[in-house]
């Protein structure tokens, strides 16, 4: 640590000095002093703000969020050459998916009384728009059914993501589904 009594500085450079009182604060250019305490919460808001703003930090909060067990509240179906969608929540009611902290996944399919265990994550993309490129997030999610050996799953759109609800809409060759979820 360096000890000095009234060092004058020039241009930008910084010098910490200690005070009789204790304190270590850092002086800049213009000669104004800053505590190191003052610093240091500055630089770590600095630094929790700029995180919160990236795309990792918006992927890390959606998937705090999906953690926990899922039902279906409402499912509809829209083929391309439908002009109205239908509503197909009877194939999905009782059926539970809970998103664990670790990237695993269970489906509980409530018709086949059967579990499937899979991955799942979370993903961003750009898409453009008129007014710039607006992120959008997906859901992706994977299971193995050991009966038919084959890997099924959903890569979903997620267009709502609260503590408490979720909205997916998964595109397919024919259509696409729309998915209200509710946490238990």
């Amino acid at each position: 640590m360096v000890r000095t009594q009234g060092t004058r500085m020039s241009g930008t450079e910084s010098l910490l000095r200690w005070q009789p009182s204790g304190k270590v604060f850092v002086f800049i250019g213009d000669g104004r002093k800053i505590n190191m305490k003052q610093r240091f919460i500055h630089a770590l808001f600095v630094g929790l703000l700029a995180l919160s703003c990236t795309d990792e930090g918006a992927i890390r909060r959606k998937e705090n969020r999906a953690v926990g067990i899922w039902t279906f509240d409402k499912v509809t179906y829209k083929s391309k050459s439908a002009l109205f969608g239908r509503d197909v929540t009877d194939l999905y009611r009782g059926d539970l998916i809970t998103f664990y902290a670790d990237n695993c996944a269970a489906y509980d399919d409530f018709d086949l009384n059967e579990t499937f265990m899979g991955n799942w994550g979370v993903y961003g993309d750009y898409e453009y728009t008129g007014s710039g490129d607006e992120p959008v997030y997906y859901l992706d999610m994977s299971f193995y059914d050991p009966v038919a050996d084959e890997v099924f799953g959903y890569y979903a759109e997620i267009r709502l993501l609260s503590h408490h609800k979720m909205k997916l809409t998964a595109f397919t060759d024919h259509g696409f589904y729309d998915f209200r979820l509710i946490q238990l």
